[in-house]
């Protein structure tokens, strides 16, 4: 690695180490955690002071980036229940976590978007995990009438939470 990119690594992993301190805290206190998919906007969920948020699906990937088998076991626990091959490694990494019980939230919240084997997962999320799955509805537009009706969406979400 060149010398820049150890510095933006080591203040990544540092400002990283600090945020999951803190969920973890809250954890203990018994304050609910909200996984959510990276596509939905979690600065939203900033509105809540009770709450502790985790973009779910960069966790196999961290798993694979500090350990050297990396989440190649979780994707075997998901073959082997018959999730399909072919799905993103990061929902796929994330599923065999649940299922081994290595982490669970309280509620699981994403967008009907990007990736359609993605949105065909979450509810293996809801199943497995016995958590309410929240999805915020995507227009297909990307105009006005798109933003207003996903704006209405996001307020729906947090009505919900």
């Amino acid at each position: 690695m060149t010398e820049n990119e150890m510095v933006i690594l080591k203040s990544f992993l540092k400002n990283l180490i600090s945020h999951f301190e803190d969920i973890l805290q809250k954890a203990e206190e018994g304050v609910p955690i909200i996984g959510h998919h990276f596509g939905f906007p979690g600065e939203v969920l900033q509105c809540f002071d009770n709450i502790a948020t985790v973009s779910f699906e960069a966790l196999p990937y961290l798993y694979s980036a500090l350990f050297p088998q990396g989440s190649e076991y979780f994707y075997d626990v998901m073959n082997g229940w018959g999730h399909p091959y072919h799905v993103c490694t990061a929902i796929k990494g994330l599923l065999g976590m649940f299922k081994e019980n290595l982490l669970n939230f309280d509620v699981v919240l994403c967008p009907s978007g990007p990736c359609d084997n993605g949105i065909g997962s979450y509810p293996a999320y809801a199943q497995i995990g016995k958590i309410p799955l929240i999805v915020a509805d995507m227009p297909y537009l990307h105009n006005e009438r798109g933003y207003y009706y996903y704006a209405r969406e996001l307020k729906s979400a947090l009505e919900k939470i």
